[in-house]
């Protein structure tokens, strides 16, 4: 899995003027975007933009959706039969949700219309799953083909749009978590960290100043 994956035109270095004649307004410039969801120790994109991304024309209202919860006091099955879905709606406005709480909202949607307008979600990140559809994901980040059975992760404050093909009813089921959606960290050479010691992937304990295994041997100074 590469670290770092470059699409279209980038500097030969980051945080540097980036020129683009005659740019914008006669700038000459790109202008940088640096988007995370965990600030500068985290991983985070630079995106760069033929205009400022922070120049706004407008915001207003966008609308709420209410979800009515139903209360049970005990625990039970449920069988949910999703697959007698009728489309409605597109692939935003089209969801259905069946289980909410704090952390997680999970939906299905089968959408009747194409998505037209661009759509952000700025309070959860997106899992997709793909039971049925073929298409493209539109993002800045570029475009991102998908198939049946694909499991598409769209990150918080992602401005996109679904593409899908003619040929076959669009089928999703939908997951907003508002915890951020992370790769596993034993399936990535990171090293967590502790109070006292830094310990590796395969459980060696590495002395924080030395970085040599630790003996567990307590040394004193006198």
């Amino acid at each position: 899995m590469p670290f770092y994956r470059k699409v279209g035109s980038v500097p030969r270095k980051r945080h540097i003027a980036h020129r683009h004649e005659p740019g914008y307004r006669g700038e000459g410039i790109y202008y940088e975007e640096v988007v995370s969801t965990g600030g500068f120790d985290h991983a985070y994109s630079i995106c760069y933009h033929l205009r400022p991304p922070t120049r706004v024309k407008k915001v207003e209202p966008a609308g709420e959706v209410s979800v009515d919860i139903a209360q049970e006091p005990v625990l039970r099955h449920h069988h949910f039969k999703t697959a007698q879905l009728k489309p409605h709606g597109d692939p935003i406005l089209g969801r259905v949700p069946l289980l909410v709480n704090a952390d997680v909202a999970i939906s299905r949607c089968v959408p009747a219309q194409r998505q037209t307008e661009l759509y952000r979600n700025a309070v959860a990140d997106e899992v997709l799953f793909v039971h049925q559809g073929k298409g493209i994901l539109h993002t800045p980040f570029g475009q991102l083909p998908f198939k049946p059975c694909d499991y598409v992760v769209i990150p918080r404050c992602t401005t996109y749009r679904l593409e899908f093909e003619a040929a076959m009813q669009p089928n999703l089921l939908v997951i907003e978590a508002s915890e951020s959606i992370t790769i596993p960290p034993h399936y990535r050479n990171r090293m967590v960290r502790s109070n006292s010691v830094h310990r590796i992937t395969n459980g060696t304990s590495m002395d924080q100043k030395s970085c040599k295994p630790s003996t567990g041997r307590t040394r004193r100074r006198y």
